[in-house]
């Protein structure tokens, strides 16, 4: 005999809930916010080695415009300017108005002496400012 499906509260006399669905695997991006949120943490402790670990394991598990730039500010700690040029730049690509992204560029470039790609990059930024500010589009 086939047994009858849980009822729904106010329905017929059985007013038991019915208990959730057990919850699967979190997703890829959810497991990636949760190693941000520990590198975070990491970075508050001056734990910077730790911190880019967390964001280089996010960004393995879902690419993410922010993952990038705060791995970008811990290459700019560590005085590993040209990882950090690369991540800002990523970081940009994956959101054009990404203004902190452009800030993480515009320290590591400066750092490396590449005054010429210091202005290029606050002249993008400031073309990025405009047009998003734009009304008229």
């Amino acid at each position: 005999m086939a047994e009858a499906p849980p009822s729904v509260a106010g329905e017929g006399s059985d007013t038991t809930p019915v208990p959730p669905e057990p919850v699967g695997e979190v997703d890829a991006k959810t497991k990636a916010m949760l190693l941000k949120v520990e590198g975070n943490e990491a970075l508050k402790q001056r734990a910077y080695d730790i911190a880019m670990q967390k964001y280089s394991e996010a960004i393995e598990l879902y690419e993410d415009a922010t993952f990038y730039c705060n791995r970008a500010y811990m290459y700019v700690l560590t005085k590993q300017h040209e990882a950090a040029v690369s991540d800002a730049t990523r970081a940009i690509a994956l959101k054009p108005d990404y203004w902190r992204a452009f800030v993480r560029k515009v320290q590591a470039l400066h750092h490396l002496k590449r005054y010429g790609d210091v202005l290029a990059t606050i002249q993008e930024v400031c073309v990025c400012v405009r047009l998003s500010h734009r009304t008229d589009v």
